[in-house]
């Protein structure tokens, strides 16, 4: 490695003056530091940013952590830059019969129902001959094809299309086996 290719001689590292950081520092805003002297020291350490996971809590409740915020940073007189990260549209496993864990095995058939805006109402359900199991994805059976994956719960559950049974229903194959719970995110890759 040459000085000119880093830009780094001797007289940088051997200088008593500091160098200016070319990073910035980005701190998600959890319960932990949502208070005025937790945010107080992170802005302490090196906070440049702070980030806003929309995922989780009300917007209320993200408004009062940045009024504290903006306090803080007025009260230290500093500038703090705000991420706002926001979720997206999300497509989450159904409710199930008596709110319980459905077994789900490998090989076995499963009806996938695309119930939409009623999944916090449907039900799904195992029976010695049938399990059913609904996605809030109204759209699901023109989105996928025969041959394609759903997986459900970051990927623990894949489960492989087999038959478009009707513009809601779909049939397909378990392909591990694992506990499926109630309103598990779901990806449909391809």
């Amino acid at each position: 490695i040459s000085y000119s290719s880093t830009r780094v001689g001797m007289d940088n590292i051997c200088s008593d003056e500091k160098t200016p950081r070319k990073t910035k520092i980005i701190c998600t805003m959890g319960p932990k530091c949502w208070s005025e002297a937790g945010m107080g020291k992170l802005m302490d350490a090196g906070m440049n940013i702070t980030r806003f996971n929309f995922s989780h809590g009300t917007h209320a409740a993200h408004q009062d952590v940045l009024d504290r915020l903006n306090k803080v940073c007025e009260e230290k007189g500093t500038v703090i830059g705000k991420l706002l990260d926001t979720k997206g549209p999300e497509i989450r496993t159904a409710m199930l019969k008596g709110h319980k864990r459905i077994e789900l095995v490998a090989g076995q058939d499963i009806i996938v129902a695309a119930v939409g805006e009623e999944y916090t109402e449907w039900e799904g359900y195992k029976t010695e001959t049938e399990t059913k199991i609904g996605l809030s994805y109204e759209k699901l059976c023109q989105s996928v094809k025969v041959g394609g994956k759903i997986l459900i719960a970051d990927g623990s559950i894949s489960i492989e299309v087999l038959e478009i049974l009707n513009e809601k229903e779909l049939k397909g194959r378990v392909m591990n086996t694992k506990k499926l719970g109630e309103r598990k995110n779901c990806n449909l890759p391809g």
